[in-house]
């Protein structure tokens, strides 16, 4: 009897030819109808790669080079990649439509906990491109946004300034008005960032499944190295608990289990 992982393997090449076939009359991607759950069991074979950085005009062998970067983890996720690109160069492909629609609603939760940071931004790009639903569309372009503005704040850090000891040991400026009446955090105290994090946390409380795509995009922000988390280190304010450790991790094994 075959092992349940070569099970799944065999079940996600009978659903997508358009990979794993030579010929090129096969469908690009799976029916949208196809049962998803071996793509979440079924892991890209190999050891994960940077992401590829360039554009193949054939389609299906851009499928095959940005895999590597998925190496190592469930095949749903490079389906979800290989669907937005589908999307990117043929936005009217209502097949492939359906199927992003399907990712991202009926499978929301569990993709988004797969997905790393530049595919959940991909999928709001897709989603405030595509979709029919303004409060989707709404909440897709706030994650987009909020990881926009992270990476204007995080290049000009990063190319143009000196790299600079942190923490900091004082104070160099009092702040002020950046702009327009614009001015910059009151930082010696929780407020203004403790406001901030409110409002982002009611927000996701919204009736949407990009909820939970932009609620891991807040919470890997606040996790690494970044312009808003090393500010909430200098107020003392604790990161917003929207994505709990322990439920990732029993989604991961009940992933694992499908």
């Amino acid at each position: 009897m075959p092992e349940p992982s070569e099970t799944c393997d065999a079940a996600v090449r009978a659903a997508w030819p358009g990979l794993f076939a030579d010929g090129a009359d096969a469908p690009l991607l799976p029916d949208p109808r196809t049962d998803l759950a071996p793509f979440f069991a079924a892991l890209v074979p190999g050891e994960p790669g940077p992401p590829w950085p360039s554009r193949d005009r054939d389609i299906r062998q851009h499928f095959r080079k940005i895999e590597v970067e998925f190496r190592g983890g469930p095949r749903i996720v490079h389906l979800t990649a290989c669907t937005i690109v589908r999307l990117r160069r043929a936005p009217e492909d209502a097949a492939a439509l359906a199927l992003f629609r399907r990712l991202t609603t009926e499978h929301a939760e569990a993709l988004a906990a797969l997905l790393n940071s530049r595919w959940l931004v991909s999928v709001c790009d897709t989603v405030v491109d595509t979709s029919e639903t303004e409060a989707d569309r709404s909440l897709a372009f706030a994650g987009a946004l909020f990881v926009y503005a992270l990476k204007i704040a995080e290049t000009e850090l990063r190319l143009y300034r000196p790299p600079t000891p942190w923490p900091p040991q004082k104070r160099l400026k009092h702040g002020g008005e950046i702009y327009d009446g614009i001015n910059t955090l009151w930082n010696e105290g929780p407020g203004d960032v403790g406001n901030m994090l409110s409002r982002i946390e009611r927000a996701l409380a919204a009736r949407s499944p990009m909820r939970h795509f932009v609620q891991q995009i807040v919470h890997r922000a606040l996790e690494h190295d970044t312009t808003i988390n090393r500010i909430l280190g200098l107020t003392g304010q604790p990161r917003l608990p929207m994505a709990a450790p322990e439920k990732v991790r029993a989604l991961r094994r009940l992933l694992a289990e499908i």
